[in-house]
């Protein structure tokens, strides 16, 4: 039988599983690489949901990256054994893997690489 993974809910339709043996400073730096890739996919028609999905085997961290835009949904996996390298390829290749299926309106749509804070 498989174990329950503990979700976490974050403002903006995020959802984090398999975090909790994260330590703070860790779960912190996700919530914000997470969340700025969110308020990019915020601006596109449609978004309604991210969630990514850590699971750890042995050594390597597996990142599983889903984004929901109406009825459509976009799933980008990594596998890297640093968890921060395999959050962003993940949401990296999602970013990619969203605008090469979805029509892109450059008056909206940011790369979260291409933001200011």
């Amino acid at each position: 039988m498989r174990a329950l993974t503990p979700i976490m809910m974050l403002p903006g339709n995020i959802t984090l599983a398999g975090f909790s043996d994260c330590d703070v400073t860790t779960l912190l730096v996700v919530q914000k690489v997470v969340g700025r890739y969110a308020r990019a996919y915020a601006n596109e028609p449609g978004f309604s949901r991210l969630r990514v999905v850590l699971t750890p085997r042995g050594r390597e961290a597996t990142m599983r990256a889903t984004a929901i835009f109406g009825d459509q949904s976009y799933t980008a996996m990594t596998v890297n054994e640093n968890l921060f390298v395999a959050l962003g390829d993940s949401m990296e290749q999602l970013t990619t893997l969203v605008h090469q299926k979805r029509p892109v309106d450059p008056t909206t749509s940011v790369s979260p690489r291409q933001e200011r804070s």
